[in-house]
């Protein structure tokens, strides 16, 4: 007596299992962009939160003396006037969407300066595509916007745009990174990709006044 067998044949089942990889490699790509684009606009939101909290502390001292010049000295007054976001931690100890460390200080805004009337954030551990995403923004070029420079793996906290010297010029003699001045630029597509290779520990610095 001949039996009839039903179900799936082996081909069938590994083009079953090939279908249902895809599908999932495509779930988990399309996953990490968004959750990417999230700590991006989560990341933008945060600095211009911090930007402007300080910048209204401050608005009525002659200079940003008091926030110091390391995370350490300025966590006391970060935490009592919340001026970041309850989300990136508390004593020092500030992350951001990428969780690497967040940091502010005083900085000089003109060579000629004699007290530090400029602020600088620093995000750390920013991967390569975020890293451009963030570079590439406008941050407030024109006079309300507040940006002194931007520096993409180049610390911008002695950086001043006084006239002394032309921004142009001060880019060409960058070497570790990439800058952009505030009021009069944004930084290129081709220098953020160039500044960004550090893959998962890129260095922003946003220079304030």
């Amino acid at each position: 007596m001949k039996i009839n067998e039903s179900g799936r044949s082996m081909i069938e089942m590994l083009g079953v299992l090939a279908i249902i990889g895809v599908l999932s490699v495509g779930g988990i790509a399309g996953y990490s962009k968004a959750m990417s684009k999230y700590r991006v606009n989560k990341t933008v939101d945060q600095i211009s939160h911090i930007a402007a909290n300080t910048r209204i502390l401050f608005s009525s001292q002659t200079s940003y003396a008091s926030l110091g010049s390391s995370a350490s000295d300025a966590k006391a007054i970060i935490d009592k006037a919340k001026l970041f976001p309850q989300e990136m931690g508390v004593n020092g100890n500030y992350t951001n969407p990428f969780q690497g460390k967040v940091e502010i200080s005083k900085a000089k805004r003109f060579t000629a300066d004699t007290a530090e009337k400029a602020f600088v954030l620093t995000y750390e551990g920013i991967p390569e595509e975020a890293c451009v995403d963030l570079a590439t923004l406008d941050w407030g070029t024109g006079s309300g916007g507040g940006l002194v420079v931007m520096g993409v793996n180049e610390d911008v906290s002695s950086f001043t745009t006084d006239g002394e010297t032309s921004c142009a010029t001060k880019k060409s003699a960058v070497t570790n990174g990439k800058i952009a001045c505030g009021g009069d630029a944004v930084m290129s597509v081709t220098d953020a990709v160039a500044a960004c290779k550090l893959v998962d520990n890129n260095k922003l610095y946003f220079k304030f006044y």
